[in-house]
């Protein structure tokens, strides 16, 4: 197997992984709650009372978890698509959102919350979707790694000048200095990540900034 695809194969297995635990806490919820439904059931067929409010509660829980549940199967199943289409034109935002879900446990295990903003113009690249979603993924796991304190990873995609970017930085509510994401450990699979769409990324005058460039020249009926 090849540095690519032992690369490829960790990655899925992070996400799967990942999305699993979360579906395995989904319906670990909602057997709680059901559990606590039949409690209530049974005191009524024996005391004839019944607090409504606490029924509806657990009810109003279940529900939140079946669409949580609903949402993760949906990024999974989305994510599974990705090795469907090697080469296809994707929306700079949509996959970078779709990462800034994938994260969403991760960050949330930290106390970060992720933040996904983007040009008027919704920027397409012909890329390979599995790889793109790698080097993102690995663009945050370098910033929420390298915050130290609860804060926010906010990620811009659009363009600098003529070219598509996807732009992270990483903020908090406090001036303690920021340390660079590139000291991070998941930095080498980000310049990784990169070499495989024929991309690189810069680093800004503010070292908590950095910035992938996607400057390979498409053969399309569009320039980027």
């Amino acid at each position: 197997m090849s540095t690519t695809e032992n690369s490829e194969a960790a990655f899925l297995a992070k996400i799967t992984a990942g999305t699993t635990h979360e579906i395995r806490n989904v319906l670990a919820i909602v057997q709680e709650s059901a559990g606590l439904i039949e409690d209530m059931v049974s005191f009524y067929a024996e005391t004839g009372k019944l607090n409504p409010d606490r029924l509806l509660k657990s009810v109003e829980r279940i529900g939140a978890q079946v669409d949580r549940g609903a949402e993760l199967m949906s990024t999974l199943n989305r994510f599974a698509h990705s090795l469907d289409r090697e080469h296809d034109r994707v929306s700079l935002f949509d996959e970078t959102n779709h990462v800034a879900l994938m994260c969403g446990r991760l960050a949330k295990q930290k106390g970060h919350k992720l933040l996904v903003q983007q040009d008027e113009e919704n920027v397409s690249l012909p890329v390979n979707r599995l790889h793109i979603e790698m080097a993102l993924f690995a663009g945050v796991e370098c910033c929420l790694e390298q915050l130290p304190e609860p804060g926010t990873v906010v990620m811009h995609s659009g363009r600098t000048g003529n070219t598509p970017t996807v732009d992270f930085a990483v903020e908090t509510g406090s001036a303690t200095a920021l340390p660079a994401p590139r000291n991070a450990a998941a930095w080498k699979s980000v310049v990784e990540g990169l070499d495989l769409l024929g991309a690189e990324v810069e680093t800004e005058s503010v070292s908590s900034h950095f910035r992938f460039v996607f400057r390979s020249p498409v053969k399309d009926d569009k320039e980027i």
